[in-house]
């Protein structure tokens, strides 16, 4: 048995964070609500990206 599976949403935001490593501009997202999605990795990332969240999450889309 393994121990160490994550669960699919953590493998998503492990996604997410590599992304948003490599890209400083636009992200998509299109599974995951970006409140619940900006509140579970707002500890991992950094300042600009988080006011970049908080932009998209403010748009209706």
């Amino acid at each position: 048995m393994k121990n160490n599976h994550a669960f699919p949403i953590e493998e998503k935001l492990a996604k997410l964070e590599h992304a948003l490593k490599l890209l400083n501009t636009s992200i998509t997202i299109t599974h995951t609500p970006m409140r619940t999605l900006k509140s579970m990795v707002k500890g991992n990332i950094i300042q600009p990206t988080i006011e970049k969240l908080e932009k998209f999450a403010n748009l209706k889309m």
